[in-house]
Protein backbone atom coordinates (compact mmCIF):
# COMPACT_ATOMS: atom_id res chain seq x y z
CA UNK A 1 0.00 0.00 0.00
CA UNK A 2 1.26 3.49 -0.69
CA UNK A 3 0.72 6.48 1.73
CA UNK A 4 2.99 8.87 0.46
CA UNK A 5 3.60 11.00 -2.98
CA UNK A 6 0.94 9.39 -4.62
CA UNK A 7 0.71 11.67 -7.56
CA UNK A 8 4.66 10.68 -8.38
CA UNK A 9 3.78 7.34 -7.93
CA UNK A 10 0.70 6.79 -9.70
CA UNK A 11 0.76 9.52 -12.28
CA UNK A 12 4.31 10.14 -12.70
CA UNK A 13 6.80 7.29 -12.53
CA UNK A 14 4.29 4.48 -14.75
CA UNK A 15 4.88 6.96 -17.77
CA UNK A 16 8.81 6.48 -17.14
CA UNK A 17 8.47 2.27 -18.03
CA UNK A 18 7.53 3.09 -21.62
CA UNK A 19 3.56 3.35 -21.88
CA UNK A 20 2.32 5.51 -24.11
CA UNK A 21 -1.17 6.20 -22.73
CA UNK A 22 -3.30 6.50 -19.03
CA UNK A 23 -6.94 5.62 -18.68
CA UNK A 24 -8.22 7.00 -15.92
CA UNK A 25 -11.88 6.61 -13.77
CA UNK A 26 -12.26 9.27 -11.16
CA UNK A 27 -15.12 9.70 -9.39
CA UNK A 28 -13.85 13.49 -9.53
CA UNK A 29 -11.31 15.34 -11.85
CA UNK A 30 -10.80 19.07 -12.26
CA UNK A 31 -9.02 20.81 -15.45
CA UNK A 32 -6.03 21.84 -13.34
CA UNK A 33 -5.00 18.40 -12.01
CA UNK A 34 -4.79 17.21 -15.79
CA UNK A 35 -3.02 20.52 -16.83
CA UNK A 36 -0.56 19.66 -13.68
CA UNK A 37 -0.13 15.85 -14.87
CA UNK A 38 0.36 17.11 -17.84
CA UNK A 39 3.14 19.81 -17.60
CA UNK A 40 5.17 17.31 -15.55
CA UNK A 41 5.19 14.60 -18.03
CA UNK A 42 6.17 17.26 -20.20
CA UNK A 43 8.57 18.59 -18.62
CA UNK A 44 10.10 15.06 -18.74
CA UNK A 45 9.90 14.88 -22.04
CA UNK A 46 6.60 12.02 -22.08
CA UNK A 47 4.36 12.28 -24.54
CA UNK A 48 1.32 10.23 -23.14
CA UNK A 49 -2.16 10.22 -23.80
CA UNK A 50 -4.36 10.49 -21.41
CA UNK A 51 -8.15 9.35 -21.40
CA UNK A 52 -10.54 10.29 -18.72
CA UNK A 53 -13.93 9.26 -17.08
CA UNK A 54 -15.32 11.37 -14.58
CA UNK A 55 -18.10 9.30 -12.69
CA UNK A 56 -19.46 11.20 -10.62
CA UNK A 57 -21.68 13.47 -12.63
CA UNK A 58 -24.94 11.68 -12.19
CA UNK A 59 -25.05 13.03 -8.65
CA UNK A 60 -23.22 16.06 -8.70
CA UNK A 61 -22.89 17.91 -12.44
CA UNK A 62 -19.46 19.08 -13.70
CA UNK A 63 -18.98 22.54 -13.10
CA UNK A 64 -18.97 24.82 -15.87
CA UNK A 65 -15.10 25.86 -15.52
CA UNK A 66 -13.90 22.47 -15.45
CA UNK A 67 -16.48 21.32 -18.34
CA UNK A 68 -14.48 24.32 -20.57
CA UNK A 69 -11.07 23.77 -18.89
CA UNK A 70 -11.26 19.93 -20.13
CA UNK A 71 -12.17 21.29 -23.50
CA UNK A 72 -9.74 23.68 -23.94
CA UNK A 73 -7.24 21.03 -23.13
CA UNK A 74 -8.64 18.49 -25.24
CA UNK A 75 -8.77 20.56 -28.48
CA UNK A 76 -5.46 23.22 -27.86
CA UNK A 77 -3.47 19.98 -27.22
CA UNK A 78 -1.20 22.77 -24.85
CA UNK A 79 1.68 20.06 -24.67
CA UNK A 80 3.52 18.81 -26.97
CA UNK A 81 3.13 15.05 -28.20
CA UNK A 82 0.30 15.19 -25.51
CA UNK A 83 -3.08 14.82 -26.00
CA UNK A 84 -6.46 14.39 -23.74
CA UNK A 85 -10.25 13.20 -23.97
CA UNK A 86 -12.53 13.55 -21.29
CA UNK A 87 -16.10 11.55 -20.98
CA UNK A 88 -18.46 11.61 -18.14
CA UNK A 89 -21.22 9.10 -16.82
CA UNK A 90 -24.33 10.72 -17.62
CA UNK A 91 -27.20 8.28 -17.72
CA UNK A 92 -25.82 5.70 -15.52
CA UNK A 93 -25.55 4.58 -11.73
CA UNK A 94 -22.46 7.09 -10.89
CA UNK A 95 -19.06 5.77 -10.59
CA UNK A 96 -17.05 7.57 -7.23
CA UNK A 97 -13.76 4.36 -8.58
CA UNK A 98 -10.33 5.72 -8.45
CA UNK A 99 -8.76 3.72 -11.39
CA UNK A 100 -5.42 4.38 -13.46
CA UNK A 101 -4.48 1.91 -15.76
CA UNK A 102 -1.10 2.57 -18.19
CA UNK A 103 -1.01 1.38 -21.63
CA UNK A 104 1.70 0.45 -23.65
CA UNK A 105 -0.58 0.12 -27.05
CA UNK A 106 -3.48 -1.66 -26.32
CA UNK A 107 -0.91 -3.74 -23.69
CA UNK A 108 -1.87 -3.26 -19.94
CA UNK A 109 1.48 -2.62 -18.36
CA UNK A 110 0.43 -1.59 -14.65
CA UNK A 111 -2.64 -0.59 -12.86
CA UNK A 112 -3.59 1.51 -9.99
CA UNK A 113 -7.12 1.08 -7.69
CA UNK A 114 -7.85 3.77 -4.70
CA UNK A 115 -7.92 6.12 -2.49
CA UNK A 116 -6.02 7.58 0.02
CA UNK A 117 -8.38 8.11 2.70
CA UNK A 118 -7.05 9.74 6.25
CA UNK A 119 -8.30 9.37 9.77
CA UNK A 120 -7.97 12.28 12.53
Amino acid sequence: MLDHDLFKEILISPAMEESDRIKIVSGFATANIVDRHMSHLSQLELPIHIDLIVGMTPISGIELTHHIGFQKIARNAPYEGMSFNCRYVANSIPVHSKVYCWMKGDALMEAWLGDRQTTQ
